[in-house]
């Protein structure tokens, strides 16, 4: 098996997405030693005031001991420009189902978050992808009690969660503690801001597996073919016949008011118990025991889920119930589902807001964890990056020139052109070697970026400077790196109404479909 690939070394721009920028002229401090300059600029926009990410925010969890894991995460970092010294490797031969917690944190959690610190990345690493052969879901002993469960990706987004006291005579799993909500739900935020970074959880957590290397592999294609590709398939929200799983139609019709404001997405809802006959579709949201899905369904970028007990179970037999890899296999980018009877709480499951984080412009990660408000039981699986309705702007180098020899102090010349006009460019850092820098410029509050007179157009930011490494300036500390050019290979009614809660591991009733398409509102 190959080593992982090395990205080479590159100074690099990153462009996210704020304020409405003027041109600014910034200080970039910077020690050159002689060396040929090779420019490589990275541009991660995305809609106004929203997040995004690129490759030097993730770090890949490779298992050594699995060839396959070894070639996904090369893959990955290929297809999604990981540097290689962002991939973590851990040694695990027990199976890709389960672990228990203490091996979830010896084997992985412990040594990932010293790694992470030791490397000085604990602030540019947001995602963490697990590369197939990783047990997705974790366990703990209870004493005489029933074991408690977390999904391994939840684990990592926001540490473990024990199970409170559940309704009636049902199992344990069946509650909801109040240590189970999260931050991030509906915040409509970059992850970075809203969420406190802790030295062993906060990451955007996903899994990329399937029962095959190539499998696992058209994920990641998929993902990538997505980005900036503003899909026109439809979104179908399903209200099954099933009563106990199609709780989230309650929903349905605040996501689908939102999104017609917004207008760029198509949302509908619908009465079926299967998305597989509705046609080629960027997603589906349902809730029925069991179906088929034919294959080529879903366009790249697509989310989809299905609301029962055993969704996230990826690799047991489920009894029938129609889980992540089915919605994979049918060209899904990415899937959610519980790993343990969680009972039909909405709360546990992807609100259908989800589609209306994605046509803001967040990636699937982000998109996930904003939707679910209590993720401890859910392992969700697919590329996180993937972003179809994102709209990066236009960046490059103006000074030097690509393959100029520099050396001692010279003049570094970049400029950024926004989109559109509600697409503006909010911040850009300084990538060197795939190492975060500094913040070269970001927008301040009232529109006005920090540090400059607010002047110039509106949709475009500039910047220029000369001068020493040092100590200072903002972003510094940061795992800062003197700047060294480098020789490489050039090819290279919230409050609504809440149905009993009940577990959704049986058929139950089946019941009469509702015909009358958007009739339940909350009111």
């Amino acid at each position: 098996m190959r080593d992982l690939p090395r990205i080479g070394h590159r100074r690099m721009l990153r462009c996210r997405a704020g304020g409405i920028p003027p041109d600014t002229d910034d200080e970039v401090p910077m020690k050159l030693r002689q060396g040929v300059w090779i420019a490589g600029l990275w541009l991660g926009a995305v809609a106004a005031g929203l997040a995004g990410g690129s490759g030097l925010n993730v770090a890949v969890v490779v298992n050594a001991d699995s060839p396959a894991s070894l070639a996904l995460g090369n893959a990955y970092c290929e297809l999604r420009g990981v540097p290689a010294d962002q991939v973590f490797r851990i040694h695990w031969n027990g199976g890709p189902v389960e672990w228990s917690r203490a091996d979830f944190e010896s084997h992985l959690l412990i040594p990932f978050a010293q790694w992470l610190q030791d490397s000085g990345r604990t602030s540019q690493v947001d995602y963490v992808v697990l590369s197939m052969d990783i047990p997705y879901r974790v366990v703990e002993s209870q004493g005489t009690g029933e074991p408690v469960r977390n999904s391994t990706t939840s684990v990592l987004f926001y540490g473990w969660r024990a199970d409170g006291e559940p309704p009636g005579s049902l199992p344990p799993s069946c509650s909801l503690p109040g240590s189970a909500s999260q931050d991030y739900t509906a915040s409509e935020m970059p992850f970075r801001q809203v969420a406190v970074r802790s030295a062993w959880s906060n990451w955007l957590a996903t899994m990329i597996t399937a029962s095959n290397l190539a499998e696992a592999r058209a994920i990641v294609e998929r993902g990538v073919l997505s980005d900036e590709t503003w899909p026109t398939q439809a979104v179908y929200l399903i209200k099954s016949s099933d009563t106990a799983r199609n709780v989230r139609h309650w929903a349905f019709d605040d996501a689908i008011l939102e999104q017609r404001v917004l207008g760029r997405m198509t949302m509908i809802r619908t009465n079926a118990d299967s998305p597989g006959g509705l046609g080629l579709q960027l997603g589906s949201q349902s809730g029925f025991y069991g179906f088929t899905l034919p294959p080529n369904l879903f366009v790249p970028g697509a989310m989809a889920d299905n609301l029962t007990s055993y969704g996230g179970w990826l690799f047991e037999d489920a009894s029938g119930m129609t889980r992540v890899p089915e919605f994979l296999a049918a060209g899904a980018t990415a899937s959610y589902g519980t790993v343990v009877e969680p009972c039909n709480w909405t709360e546990k499951f992807p609100a259908p807001r989800n589609y209306f984080y994605q046509a803001r412009g967040f990636n699937i990660a982000e998109c996930y964890y904003q939707s679910v408000a209590a993720p401890y039981q859910g392992v969700l699986v697919g590329e996180p990056l993937a972003a179809p309705f994102a709209r990066r702007p236009q960046g490059w180098w103006e000074e030097p020139p690509d393959g100029a020899t520099v050396g001692g102090l010279a003049a570094l010349r970049w400029h950024f052109v926004a989109a559109a006009e509600d697409r503006p460019v909010g911040r850009v850092e300084l990538f060197v070697d795939g190492r975060f820098r500094r913040t070269l410029w970001e927008r301040g509050p009232g529109w006005e970026p920090r540090g400059t007179d607010g002047a110039g157009a509106p949709d475009r930011v500039h910047g220029s400077g000369r001068g020493d490494a040092g100590g200072g300036g903002p972003g510094a500390g940061r795992g800062d790196q003197p700047f060294r050019p480098h020789q490489r290979d050039r090819s290279d009614c919230r409050g609504r109404r809440r149905p009993a809660v009940a577990p959704v591991r049986d058929t139950g009733s089946a019941g009469q479909p509702d015909t009358g398409v958007g009739r339940d509102r909350c009111g």
